[in-house]
């Protein structure tokens, strides 16, 4: 939006020769002196002012309830942004099987590797099938909902990967999946 305010008080459009750096809306956004600034230029600046003071006074959304909608342009155009809470009672979206886990590994061992997560160990899981090996990975981060994972995350550690196995002893937890046959190769690895 300040991008298009920009260009649309741009010297080309408004007849200058040249423009300085001080009569772009950037430039007053970021908090440049405001004198001898265009009134094109200040137009702009105060019309997305109001639009952010109205955003910011928009009551917080009811989850599952209601919501914010911010036309920037014409619907003909593009859609409005929707800035709104999804309903508290339910799950991400996800587009892998979370039941996977439990089946490979049995409820007792899951619960154990969700321990280990929320207290944030070093996780490798290994299996000879890469797909549910992947998303077992990624089911059980998910498990954790609604706590978010914030550590690296790798599902599949390529086995052909040059140095690979130095990702093993990174300082953070980390949840990474590896090939059965990843320390047949890496054998040099201790």
């Amino acid at each position: 939006m300040i991008d298009a305010c920009n260009d649309n008080a741009s010297p080309r459009r408004v007849g200058a020769s040249r423009q300085t750096n001080r009569d772009t809306v950037w430039s007053v956004m970021t908090g440049r002196p405001h004198e001898g600034v265009p009134s094109i230029v200040m137009h702009d600046v105060r019309e997305i002012e109001t639009w952010i003071l109205r955003l910011l006074s928009a009551p917080v959304c009811v989850p599952g309830k209601t919501r914010v909608e911010l036309e920037l342009l014409s619907r003909e155009l593009h859609a409005p942004i929707t800035f709104a809470l999804p309903d508290h009672t339910r799950f991400s979206f996800i587009d892998f099987p979370l039941h996977l886990p439990l089946e490979l590994l049995g409820v007792d061992s899951c619960i154990k590797v969700l321990v280990l997560i929320i207290l944030e160990q070093k996780i490798v899981l290994q299996s000879r099938d890469n797909n549910a090996l992947s998303m077992s990975v990624l089911a059980f981060v998910t498990m954790i909902y609604p706590l978010e994972y914030m550590f690296p995350i790798i599902p599949l550690l390529p086995t052909c990967m040059s140095c690979s196995e130095q990702l093993l002893l990174a300082p953070t937890p980390y949840i990474i999946g590896v090939p059965a046959s990843f320390l047949r190769y890496k054998n040099q690895f201790q």
